[in-house]
């Protein structure tokens, strides 16, 4: 019996270097349950092995290829004006989402001067809503319809530190730099949109945007202040 299993050692090692280095062989060594167990047996073991792999490797090889279609409003960009417009269509789904979000960041805060700056950042970001179709109007285009991602995933962090951190000034301080992440966001967003709409001629639409872009910048300004001066001070003396 020693003698056999030794025997097929090497020829299952030579059946292993064909595998890939990051998958495990499905033929492994077996110790015949008894010195009667025959020779065609153990070999039976091992083709039973190799022909489930190989019929692996057959379906996976017949699966078939699935060819996506893109709808006109994911289309690639192919002209500035496009770039303009998918750009302008991602922040008006940000700041739609900001409305929703934004509440939510007010009701968690506990310092009344971050809540008031999220109450007040609410109402301006309605008005920014406006701006947005001021700037679809002025320019004679129509938005797509589409989701920030970005921004999705920026609410969703906020919301995960609401609901995983105390009530208090540590948890101000985490609401303060989930905002901010936005704020960031959308200040990059509307400067690429002036700097488009710059190229593109249109005046009016460039105006509108920097008009939003001068109160994100405010925005972003009042809580970095709220936090070097009380919030983070506070919640470093509760460490």
């Amino acid at each position: 019996m020693d003698a056999f299993y030794q025997e097929q050692q090497p020829r299952m090692g030579a059946i292993n270097q064909h595998s890939s280095s990051n998958e495990h062989s499905d033929i492994r060594r077996v110790r015949l349950p008894n010195a009667g167990t025959s020779r065609s047996s153990f070999e039976s073991v091992s083709a039973r092995s190799l022909l489930k792999k190989s019929e692996r490797y057959v379906a996976l090889a017949t699966i078939p290829k699935v060819t996506y279609a893109l709808s006109e409003d994911t289309m690639a960009a192919k002209t500035l004006n496009d770039l303009f417009i998918h750009a302008l269509s991602d922040i008006y789904s940000a700041e739609k989402q900001l409305t929703k979000a934004l509440p939510k960041l007010a009701r968690a805060s506990t310092n009344p001067e971050l809540r008031q700056a999220f109450e007040t950042h609410l109402e301006e970001t309605h008005g920014q809503i406006e701006r947005i179709d001021q700037v679809v109007e002025s320019c004679g285009i129509k938005l797509q319809r589409l989701k920030c991602v970005a921004m999705e995933g920026l609410v969703e962090e906020g919301q995960e530190q609401i609901g995983e951190i105390e009530r208090g000034p540590v948890l101000d301080a985490a609401i303060i730099g989930a905002a901010q992440k936005a704020e960031h966001y959308e200040i990059a967003a509307y400067g690429t949109l002036a700097a488009l709409g710059k190229q593109l001629g249109q005046e009016q639409a460039v105006k509108l945007l920097l008009e939003t872009l001068e109160e994100e910048k405010a925005t972003d300004n009042k809580l970095t202040i709220l936090a070097e001066q009380k919030i983070s001070p506070e919640a470093a003396s509760k460490s």
